[in-house]
């Protein structure tokens, strides 16, 4: 998780390292992508949220 959020964040060594753990390893391919989802979720379900007060 600490990869992909530095590798989202701008991190150009976190991504290539990111990168390269992806491409030969399954299982931290799955968790990323499962990492990434609940980011996505949590950003719609704020971004479409009513104004707070």
């Amino acid at each position: 998780m600490d990869l992909h959020v530095l590798a989202e964040n701008g991190d150009p060594e976190a991504a290539a390292a990111a990168r390269r753990r992806l491409a030969a390893d399954p299982e931290a391919r799955r968790a990323w992508d499962e990492v990434q989802l609940t980011c996505d979720q949590i950003h719609d379900r704020f971004h479409d949220a009513p104004p707070a007060g």
